[in-house]
């Protein structure tokens, strides 16, 4: 996905860039949602240490939401 970035520059490097952040913090959120879930990872600590990172990882989905916005209008 990043190596994408490398043939880019200017302003395609910066819509592709923010575009893939995007989608990386979607697949980021949804792993852990699935890994915190009542079927998620066996381990008890592992499922708690998993559900105790989504509010950041979503945090950082809406920055690369409003980033996104910004630079794909």
């Amino acid at each position: 996905m990043l190596e994408d970035l490398t043939v880019l520059e200017g302003t395609a490097f910066d819509q592709d860039f923010a575009r893939k952040m995007v989608l990386s913090h979607e697949e980021a959120v949804s792993l852990f949602e699935r890994a915190s879930g009542p079927d998620g990872v066996p381990d008890d600590d592992l499922r708690e240490w998993a559900a105790t990172k989504l509010p950041t990882l979503r945090t950082h989905l809406d920055d690369a939401h409003e980033l996104d916005a910004l630079i794909n209008p």
